[in-house]
């Protein structure tokens, strides 16, 4: 196989269906794979024919057994001349070597690569806590089973293409990622949750994105690489800080977790020629004491905000911008005259604040107000939400009074729609969103640009 194969499904209900759409291949024979649909359906003779007609083959069975069940039943599977198969890595180390240890037995000739599913692609983060009772991010948890892939001796794993890059960073380039999941525009998703698509965002009118970022562990820094190069986008990225990274933790271990969150979030932005760092970066977001904050909680966060800043005016062209968010998702800071001072307060220019209509208009007395508070000396971002998170233009947000404003003040940065969709449950989670306000994040998001240039075009 080589490291860029394209394996196509061959998830059909028949042999027949699946022998009439391979008939259409006269001279290339892809890489196909022969789900539980279609094996359980056919047998293995639906194995053979394909061989027979020079494909290889990819036999998605999840195996998922005590080990020595699965070491009999890979030995039966070598036998068909696979090319590829796996198992869950759910089940072990000890499963997992056990199954690589029955392929080499069965095999006819060459032993056939053997990778790990780390998590289904239909397997939400909510799910995942709440039916599963795995606490660990997503994120986390695919890499650690993913660890233990390579710990086992096997070749790979079947994980989300949002998770590839961290799993090579951790395993090696050399490690086989086999990724689902992955759509062409309009493709249907199914009952997949963590997909990606092709960029569509320049065809739609964008002109920047806004990577949002809560694991930069795990980021696929070569697939959003070869994403800018291809589209020409401008980036800029967010992200948040939760209980583990909080900078204004009484614990000092997590608050150094933080700062080291951040300055990883500084190299990403700098390796993917982000000018812009925004979100709730100054503490945990969701974290309330239900007080007002306090000085050393004040100082906690400015202290290490300087270190943060300082690393970043060193290493990178860019801001860090720090968001205001509603009082019931941070009591730190709520208001745009509080993160001025912040700013202030850390001490370097490249310091900046970042404005969120949602948050404004529960916290601020004026959009006008608040974005001259700012000003142009400390203006460095902003989302451009409505007040229900729903399409912008539709509600109650006065954007022609924001737009007046930041043209006052000479704001020259993005203005991005953050595109929530209910389907992303840990997001909507997180958010409180289970209200439909479009039918996808993708009309959310094109109906919202489309308003919003319509009240720009009025000024």
């Amino acid at each position: 196989m080589k490291k860029h194969d394209v394996i196509i499904a061959c998830d059909f209900p028949t042999g027949q269906d699946a022998l009439d759409f391979l008939s259409q291949f006269k001279e290339e024979k892809p890489f196909v794979k022969i789900g539980m649909e279609l094996f359980y359906g056919e047998g293995p003779d639906i194995v053979r024919k394909l061989k027979a007609m020079g494909h290889d083959v990819f036999l998605d069975l999840k195996l998922h057994d005590i080990p020595n069940t699965v070491n009999k039943a890979m030995r039966n599977l070598a036998k068909l001349g696979v090319n590829m198969t796996n198992v869950h890595a759910a089940g072990t180390i000890d499963m997992m070597r056990a199954a690589k240890e029955g392929l080499a037995e069965g095999a006819q000739g060459e032993v056939p690569m053997l990778i790990a599913v780390t998590q289904l692609t239909s397997t939400s983060q909510e799910r995942m806590q709440k039916e599963l009772l795995i606490p660990n991010t997503i994120e986390e948890t695919v890499a650690h089973y993913a660890r233990n892939t390579q710990q086992a001796g096997l070749d790979g794993v079947v994980c989300s293409p949002l998770e590839a890059g961290g799993i090579h960073e951790r395993c090696g380039k050399n490690f086989l990622t086999v990724t689902p999941g992955v759509r062409f525009a309009g493709g249907d998703a199914g009952d997949q949750k963590r997909v990606t698509t092709p960029a569509k965002a320049k065809e739609l009118g964008f002109d920047v994105v806004d990577l949002a970022i809560a694991h930069p562990e795990s980021f696929p820094l070569e697939k959003v690489l070869e994403a800018k190069r291809q589209t020409g986008l401008e980036l800029v990225t967010t992200t948040t800080l939760g209980l583990d990274t909080n900078l204004i933790s009484p614990d000092e271990a997590v608050r150094k977790n933080g700062i080291n969150h951040m300055k990883r979030m500084v190299d990403i932005n700098k390796a993917i020629g982000s000018k812009i760092l925004g979100g709730v970066n100054y503490a945990g977001w969701g974290y309330l004491t239900r007080k007002p904050r306090t000085e050393r909680e004040w100082e906690w966060s400015v202290s290490a905000m300087r270190e943060i800043s300082s690393y970043a005016k060193e290493t990178w062209d860019g801001v860090i911008a720090v968001e205001c968010v509603n009082r019931f998702e941070t009591h730190f800071l709520n208001i745009a005259a509080d993160a001025v001072q912040y700013c202030k307060d850390v001490g370097n220019k490249n310091m900046k604040v970042h404005l969120d209509c949602f948050h404004m208009i529960r916290e601020e007395k004026s959009f006008a107000g608040a974005v001259k508070t700012c000003g142009k000396d400390y203006l460095g971002y902003v989302h451009v939400n409505e007040n229900d998170r729903g399409i912008p233009g539709t509600g109650l947000v006065p954007f022609e009074e924001l737009f007046r404003a930041l043209l006052e003040v000479g704001y020259e940065g993005p203005l991005t729609i953050e595109s929530f969709d209910p389907s992303f449950e840990e997001l909507s989670g997180n958010c409180a969103i289970w209200r439909k306000f479009a039918d996808t994040g993708e009309e959310l998001a094109i109906e919202g640009l489309k308003n919003l240039k319509a009240i720009a075009s009025k000024i």
